[in-house]
């Protein structure tokens, strides 16, 4: 049961977007994701890791990120990130969605990989499950907020909405950087 709302201010592609990659929640998360870059092609993710020298970190880049079917670039920053840049063109709808901030609209494809993802167990999933099928707490956010369910209905969505600027990668990435990146899709 929902005691309280969720007020914290969160990346969007992250809660959203970066389980559609399918990788495990308990593995290592990237520090930030992004929906968008200057020089990155439309639907992809933008995931921005701190490298550290151990062997945890290199069996993660190497036998899950750079195997990863949906990579596109590798690019190297400074204080020891890199960025993995992956395709996700075929989640464009649900970009374009989460963009729009409707998230309970999103694919089935997409909502099962994000509630596998944090999985029932997770202190999040009761959030996650309210922002996905709002219709299911409608009446508990109504509650919690002392206002009508008929407001809620109408705005239709229970999760705040996405701040594309926050969502925009501030790292500068360059065409060379792109062209020169240390990753080759074959």
């Amino acid at each position: 049961m929902m005691s309280e709302i969720y007020r914290k201010p969160f990346q969007k592609s992250y809660t959203f977007l970066y389980p559609a990659l399918g990788l495990r929640k308990n593995g290592i998360k990237p520090e930030q994701t992004f929906l968008s870059a200057n020089n990155i092609q439309d639907n992809c993710l933008i995931c921005i890791y701190k490298i550290t020298n151990d062997e945890t970190w290199r069996k993660f880049e190497y036998g899950t990120l750079r195997e990863h079917p949906l990579l596109l670039h590798i690019l190297d920053f400074p204080n020891n990130k890199k960025a993995f840049i992956f395709n996700l063109e075929d989640f464009k709808e649900d970009i374009n969605l989460l963009k729009n901030s409707k998230y309970s609209k999103i694919s089935s494809r997409l909502k099962k990989y994000i509630i596998d993802y944090y999985g029932v167990t997770s202190p999040m999933f009761v959030y996650i499950e309210s922002f996905l099928f709002p219709e299911k707490y409608i009446k508990r956010y109504s509650e919690l907020l002392a206002i009508d369910e008929e407001v809620l209905m109408e705005v239709g969505e229970l999760c705040e909405k996405i701040d594309l600027l926050k969502e925009e990668c501030p790292y500068a990435i360059t065409e060379e950087m792109i062209a020169y990146s240390n990753y080759i899709t074959v």
